[in-house]
């Protein structure tokens, strides 16, 4: 049938200092308070070097449409030069041609 269960009797002798099981203290409040710090700094940490690599990025890419804007624009602005050294080229030539035609016809 059923036996009953002894428990088992220790020896206060038997127990090292290691087996001897220590309550865990709860942390004091300049710890907990210590504890918050830190966790703030290396989150404020993160969020500043996260922070600073997008602003970088962000400024680069800016700069970058600015500069072919800036090329745009210079080209449109040459454009309206470059028409007029054609007009200039074909003016000057067809002066030449008739100051050459009434040299030629007075001679």
């Amino acid at each position: 049938g059923a036996r009953a269960w002894d428990m088992p009797q220790f020896e206060r002798g038997d127990a090292t200092a290691s087996d001897t099981v220590q309550p865990e203290r709860p942390p004091t409040a300049a710890e907990l308070d210590a504890l918050q710090q830190r966790a703030h700094d290396e989150a404020w940490a993160q969020g500043h070097a996260e922070g600073y690599a997008a602003g970088v990025a962000s400024g680069e890419q800016a700069i970058s449409e600015g500069v072919e804007r800036l090329h745009i624009l210079a080209a449109a602005l040459a454009s309206p030069l470059d028409e007029l050294d054609r007009d200039l080229e074909y003016s000057l030539a067809n002066l030449a041609l008739i100051l050459a035609r009434r040299i030629v016809g007075k001679s």
